[in-house]
């Protein structure tokens, strides 16, 4: 099937490199690079050769010019392979949709699954893939080549995404080849610019398709920190801004150590905080202030610790739904406080204990049980925080009982309930999901523990008993 076909490959004769046709089975890869240092890496075109011939030679053989083009073919190797996924991603995609437009969700649900990744971001892939192939052709083919990277061709694909297919193509070949040199910033501005030309709407038009994008998002870091940004009209920004400004300002004491950006920081949480304790608030109707919000299950905030801890003798770290671990002090004060809901679990399996109930109108024991247990959405890779209680085995077939719930967000609720993928749920808590192509995905049940520490905790507590609610009540456990 090889005979007479070119595999992309090249050899370096005369000088130069030729394209060469040959059965891959003869392949020797040795002769490839037997003249090792020798060979110009950055004359070798994208492709088996180039991986070939910067396998073929150790770092520790040529000089640092060298070992720098050989960074290079790296990155241009790196453009080739992703390039090639990016045909194969749209490859999928278009035999998916070829007779039903709908069904793009659930080939990235297939992508996300065997990436071992969030949807969002195998959704990012395939929407490259199928631009690109579709109205940027040249693009690919530069990536592919390594002429471009990644971050050049995602430039040119969303910088003109707002554009018609004849005016993306003219961005496109005013600016593919001054994209082989320029930053990716310094392209991005070129690009923008281009398509501003180019858009025949009006900027309140664009406004307004733009302000459809508007979300605010939270993002857990280090050390008990999390990162929470907005994405906003510039008017609803400004008020914002001038509200956190106005009560940094209001609280200000001449005696007071912090640096503007921490009283900003501490303004934000204030105003937060005032909303969710009814302080700020006016019922539309009666106009009655001091209402507080119902915060919706999804979004409320729990704290899961160790059972010792209320008791003073562990010090294993708890964890904050939605961020991951935080400082013991920060968990007995969250556990402490009726507002938000504590799970509890025993520190050597990991099995829940107790789940509290202490906000207003609590839910069903069960479902409050099964997304303690689960947190997020059951399927692989997933972690919404919005969820449904699925049925694995559907009513009346199969019980409502906690075995035979899943937790699963909207999407997956519905991607379940499709012919062509199945979910099964294991006794171990863990579950399998298997997809159209016949892959299977398992998720291990999840472990309420924190994960070891990386050196041996004192034995010494490092902070006082402490028992949510009444001082006379039992431990809850």
């Amino acid at each position: 099937m090889f005979e007479g076909e070119f595999t992309g490959d090249w050899v370096y004769a005369d000088g130069e490199w030729h394209q060469e046709i040959y059965d891959p089975t003869e392949l020797d890869p040795a002769a490839i690079v037997e003249t090792g240092a020798d060979l110009p890496i950055p004359g070798c075109p994208t492709g088996a050769g180039l991986a070939i011939l910067l396998a073929g030679i150790s770092n520790d053989r040529v000089p640092d010019a060298t070992v720098l083009d050989r960074i290079v073919g790296y990155e241009r190797l790196a453009a080739w392979a992703a390039a090639g996924q990016a045909r194969a991603l749209a490859e999928l995609s278009t035999r998916r949709t070829a007779t039903d437009p709908n069904e793009l969700p659930y080939a990235v649900e297939e992508v996300s699954l065997a990436l071992s990744c969030s949807r969002m971001a195998a959704g990012t892939k395939v929407n490259l893939a199928l631009d690109l192939a579709g109205r940027l052709p040249a693009t690919l083919d530069a990536w592919e080549q390594g002429r471009i990277c990644q971050s050049r061709a995602r430039i040119l694909s969303e910088g003109s995404t707002r554009l018609s297919a004849e005016d993306a193509a003219f961005v496109e070949g005013q600016l593919l080849a001054q994209a082989e040199k320029l930053s990716p910033s310094r392209l991005k501005v070129k690009v923008a610019a281009l398509a501003d030309s180019l858009d025949p709407r009006e900027i309140e038009d664009r406004h307004a398709n733009a302000a459809q994008g508007r979300k605010v998002i939270k993002e857990p870091r280090e050390d008990g920190m999390a990162c929470l940004w907005a994405l906003l009209p510039a008017d609803d920004a400004a008020a914002v801004w001038a509200a956190i400004n106005a009560r940094c300002q209001a609280d200000r004491d001449p005696d007071d150590t912090r640096t503007a950006d921490q009283r900003r920081a501490d303004a934000f949480t204030d105003l937060a905080r005032l909303y969710l304790t009814g302080a700020t608030n006016i019922d539309p109707d009666t106009g009655q202030v001091g209402v507080a919000p119902r915060v919706p299950a999804w979004a409320q905030v729990q704290v899961k610790l160790d059972a010792g801890m209320l008791l003073g003798t562990s010090t294993e770290p708890a964890q904050l739904r939605g961020h991951g671990p935080i400082p013991a002090s920060m968990a007995i004060r969250l556990a402490a406080d009726a507002q938000w809901q504590r799970i509890i679990y025993h520190p050597k399996t990991g099995a829940l204990l107790d789940v509290g109930t202490t906000r207003h109108d609590p839910p069903p024991a069960l479902r409050e049980f099964v997304l303690a247990r689960d947190g997020t959405c059951n399927w692989a890779n997933c972690a919404q925080p919005r969820v449904d209680l699925d049925d694995l085995i559907p009513y009346p077939a199969g019980p409502t009982a906690a075995h035979n719930l899943d937790a699963k967000c909207r999407h997956h609720h519905r991607t379940k309930q499709r012919w062509n993928f199945t979910s099964v749920r294991h006794p171990d808590g863990s579950s399998t999901i298997t997809t159209p192509t016949g892959h299977t995905y398992t998720h291990p049940a999840r472990d309420h523990r924190p994960p070891p520490a990386r050196k041996p905790r004192p034995d010494k507590p490092t902070h006082e008993p402490c028992r949510p609610g009444h001082d006379d009540d039992p431990p809850p456990f």
